[in-house]
């Protein structure tokens, strides 16, 4: 029994100093104890159960700081993160394909392979829209030279569709000057051919009526 007592007063055979670092502050209360060893703690604390509360009352107090300082922590993350979202582009990017980093905390980033295939197929679309855009170009300036083909042959067949008119209205002309001349001669032979037969008409009257005229 006086064991017992002579133990529980080394126990508690505690510097002055050491209860002022107590009541400094909540962060210093492991390092109070430091100098106890594990037998005097234990029995410490059975029969001083009103020395071990404030100790118990002092780690939840820390737990709850380091609780509060982990969700100030996270709240100020969050607030730096939201931010950097809404922060303007720096060479005026739309922010559709930034990468890994604009994909931070939101989704899981782009492997190598799947952006080399979507840079790839980029590409490749890019591509196709330019043989496309190139073959639409051709095709343009094909029907632009058929255009001016057939506007130059419309202008060649109007051209000698008027040469042919004109020359039919010249033979025409000439068709009609050469039959007034050809008209003109041959009723002026026929007048002529009218004179002579009246004439021959004439004289032969004439034989007629002397020979009659003698026999008598």
């Amino acid at each position: 029994m006086n064991f017992n007592v002579w133990n529980i007063k080394d126990m508690f055979s505690i510097p002055p100093g050491m209860g002022t670092n107590k009541s400094s502050g909540r962060n210093s209360v492991p390092s109070d104890y430091s100098s106890l060893t594990d037998s005097q703690l234990l029995f410490g604390s059975q029969f001083c159960p009103d020395n071990s509360q404030p100790t118990s009352l002092d780690f939840g107090a820390q737990s709850k700081q380091q609780k509060s300082s982990d969700h100030n922590s996270q709240d100020s993350e969050s607030s730096i993160f939201v931010k950097y979202q809404t922060r303007p582009h720096l060479f005026g990017g739309d922010g559709k394909e930034k990468g890994p980093l604009h994909s931070y905390g939101i989704g899981k980033p782009k492997g190598f392979l799947e952006q080399f295939e979507e840079n790839r197929k980029k590409a490749k679309d890019k591509q196709e829209s330019e043989i496309l855009s190139s073959l639409i170009c051709h095709i343009q300036e094909g029907i632009q030279r058929l255009h001016t083909s057939f506007n130059q042959f419309e202008e060649n067949e109007n051209s000698r569709n008027k040469s042919v008119l004109d020359g039919l209205e010249n033979i025409s002309k000439t068709f009609q000057e050469n039959g007034h001349s050809y008209y003109g001669s041959i009723l002026s032979a026929v007048t002529a051919k009218s004179s002579v037969e009246q004439a021959l008409l004439e004289m032969e009257n004439r034989l007629i009526s002397v020979s009659t005229e003698n026999a008598v």
